[in-house]
């Protein structure tokens, strides 16, 4: 796939693409793990007025892809939160952009440390981004994992460079435009 990815702020006029995007998320992927009766339970949480009062103490992203919402993530100062990516855009590196982008946020108010709820379902794919588990985190009868990862180790992320204006045109935590297929390259460089 050779798509322009756009990470921007959201904005509340952004909140019912959001929803309905969380909403897919849930009923179609997190569902495996946690099953129908607490999904519909945590529907609950994501419709437009519950996504639109959660951006009030949240900086909240969105990536796009033309005009089509893709993913978002949100940081509240401590945590990164909310993050979800359409699951038909699953292993397509827009989770990692999103990622990347509330890294960067949180490593210039000089947090030593960034962390965030995982589900059992994005398990996975926080490990491949260098978190780790803390403890386990029950909501009732909904199990989330406490995750966390150091946030600056010589001026970037631990073993991220931080994006910048020579990498990518502008840094991502303002609007930015990312060709993915050259972010993919550019991922696969710095593991070698």
């Amino acid at each position: 796939m050779d798509a322009t990815i756009t990470v921007r702020l959201a904005t509340i006029d952004d909140a019912n693409a959001i929803s309905s995007l969380i909403l897919r998320a849930l009923q179609e992927v997190n569902i495996k793990d946690y099953g129908p009766a607490l999904i519909a339970e945590q529907s609950k949480n994501w419709t437009v007025g519950g996504v639109a009062a959660k951006m009030q103490n949240r900086i909240t992203y969105i990536a796009s892809d033309g005009g089509d919402i893709v993913g978002t993530a949100a940081f509240d100062g401590q945590q990164a939160r909310t993050v979800f990516v359409k699951p038909d855009r699953h292993k397509l590196g827009v989770g990692s952009l999103l990622m990347r982008t509330v890294e960067m946020l949180a490593s210039e108010p000089g947090l030593d440390r960034l962390s965030l709820q995982s589900s059992i379902t994005a398990q996975g794919f926080y490990r491949r981004l260098g978190y780790s588990p803390v403890r386990d985190v029950f909501h009732g009868a909904e199990r989330t994992i406490l995750d966390g990862k150091a946030t600056r180790k010589g001026g970037s992320l631990r073993g991220i460079p931080t994006p910048t204006a020579s990498r990518f045109g502008l840094p991502l935590h303002q609007l930015a435009r990312v060709n993915l297929s050259k972010y993919r390259q550019l991922s696969r460089d710095r593991k070698d």
